[in-house]
């Protein structure tokens, strides 16, 4: 299944490049558009940074039903490369109140971000590649976890030239993951490949108000060559108070795909056992 994925990928990925080749511009028209991009590139900063603050919880009351309370702190600095190329790093901070845990690191995302590649009006391609690095310290000690690396090619869709104030994307992610040993302290085989199937809709109501659906199906196989699927479907309220900062509540609901039979969907969008609430606070510099 894997290798089926990753010839998808490669046969996107050459249309995507016929699509940049074929498409010309006159002479004025290319001399013109450079002026433009390189005023455009001068007045981007080199870098910019966004830190977001959450917290999320479930509906349960006590510790033993399973009540939990966690916080994050992302970070994620973009640096600018030129002409529309991009390098980003995300590293999070996660803590659980509830088990008396000290914060720790998660696994820290370094990824590649191309240029934009425009298919038709409102329709792009935007692949990124990248990996992660093991600072996750439980996970490198207990799974043996070192590293990941992983290919994602996106489509993404804006229909705001319509009139319509709908944006998205779809993409693909294909993860290789590297542990030490197979299986973890506790016996677990660990995952060695990752599939993600993602679509995510914003929809803007005002300018300073949107609302956003994501969608995640998740396949991974375990070096047992066992499959798993997951899957996740959230919703928020975005809001902006400035050019700056945004705040946002939101919903998700995540667990397995099938239920104990391996054919029927356990695919909800809400379910009290399983639904976590989450606010958080995204500030840009």
């Amino acid at each position: 299944m894997f290798q089926k994925y990753l010839y998808l990928v490669v046969v996107i990925l050459s249309f995507a490049q016929a699509k940049a080749q074929d498409s010309t511009v006159s002479a004025s028209q290319t001399s013109k558009a450079s002026v433009e991009e390189v005023k455009e590139q001068e007045a981007r900063p080199l870098l910019t940074t966004s830190v977001t603050f959450e917290y999320s919880t479930n509906t349960q009351r006590t510790a033993t039903r399973g009540k939990t309370e966690d916080g994050a702190i992302y970070l994620q600095p973009i640096l600018n490369l030129g002409a529309d190329y991009k390098l980003s790093v995300v590293g999070a901070i996660t803590e659980n109140f509830k088990s008396g845990d000290q914060p720790k690191f998660a696994n820290t995302k370094i990824y590649f971000i191309s240029p934009k590649w425009k298919i038709i009006e409102g329709l792009s391609f935007n692949p990124r590649v990248g990996g992660w690095a093991p600072t996750d310290q439980d996970a490198y000690d207990d799974k043996s976890y070192r590293g990941a690396l992983e290919l994602e090619p996106q489509v993404g869709f804006d229909i705001s030239h319509l009139g319509v104030p709908v944006s998205g994307f779809y993409r693909l992610s294909l993860r290789q993951n590297f542990y030490q040993y197979d299986r973890s302290n506790t016996g677990k085989s660990n995952e060695e490949i990752r599939i993600t199937n993602r679509v995510s809709t914003s929809v803007s109501i005002l300018n300073w108000l949107g609302v956003s659906l994501d969608a995640r199906f998740v396949q991974g196989q375990t070096y047992s060559k066992v499959w798993k699927e997951r899957f996740s479907l959230g919703e928020s309220v975005d809001v902006s108070l400035s050019d700056s900062l945004q705040v946002s509540v939101g919903h998700d609901n995540s667990g397995s795909a099938f239920k104990p039979d391996g054919r029927t969907s356990n695919i909800e969008v809400y379910d009290e056992s399983q639904s976590i609430y989450s606010g958080a606070v995204t500030y840009q510099f």
